[in-house]
């Protein structure tokens, strides 16, 4: 009988697998990973109504000077105030009455960008509800709810300068709603009133202004273009 091989066969069957596991694998490169980026900052906020810094250039040149009879009311061992000292703001203390008009035609403090509104105001010409004003040759107002005799006058507001425009305003929530020329400090003429009409119409509002005692310069009749 013949003698069988060693187990030859299987042997052969063996071969093929050892000899498979003995190829190297090929396995399938990964991409490196892309470079960490910097995160994408938001754009910045941008506020719809951003305060705007005082205006500079001559752009109301024509101005009035505080009446003479006003020249000593800082001082009260004269007149028009014995006793009493009329104030004058610094350049600091007038910032804090600074106006300015936004975008949509409302009047707001420019050190915070609150809106005007004069609903408490108390002034010595009328019942109240009217802020005094004056404008400077830059074309910049300044505002305040309160007037007081022999202490706080337009001359306060425009620290005893002369004036571009000045006078009273009532202002809702924003909204001017009646300007007028009236100040015994400085007496605006037409030329002033004009000034705070072409002021105020640069920022696309027209609200009625009066000459004292109660003319409507620019309504219907443009009173205001025969008197230029």
């Amino acid at each position: 009988m013949a003698k069988r091989g060693g187990g030859g066969g299987n042997a052969g069957l063996f071969g093929k697998i050892a000899g498979w596991f003995r190829k190297p694998v090929k396995t399938k490169l990964q991409k490196p990973p892309p470079p960490n980026k910097k995160p994408v900052a938001p754009p910045p906020h941008k506020d719809p109504n951003p305060v705007p810094p005082p205006k500079t250039g001559d752009n109301y040149p024509n101005e009035r000077p505080l009446l003479d009879k006003y020249k000593d009311e800082t001082d009260p061992n004269k007149e028009p105030f014995p006793g009493q000292s009329v104030q004058r703001l610094d350049d600091q203390r007038r910032e804090e009455h600074r106006m300015y008009v936004d975008q949509d035609g409302n009047m707001r403090y420019a050190k915070d960008g609150t809106l005007f509104d004069t609903s408490t105001a108390t002034d010595i010409h009328s019942d109240g509800g009217r802020a005094i004003f004056t404008m400077d040759r830059h074309g910049n107002i300044y505002a305040s709810n309160y007037q007081g005799a022999g202490d706080f006058h337009h001359s306060t507001l425009a620290n005893g300068q002369p004036i571009s425009a000045a006078g009273e305003m009532t202002v809702k929530n924003g909204k001017i709603t009646h300007v007028n020329n009236n100040s015994g400090h400085y007496m605006p003429q037409i030329q002033q009133s004009a000034n705070i009409i072409d002021e105020l119409n640069s920022h696309g509002i027209n609200p009625p202004v009066y000459m004292h005692p109660g003319h409507l310069l620019n309504g219907p009749d443009n009173l205001i273009a025969n008197l230029r």
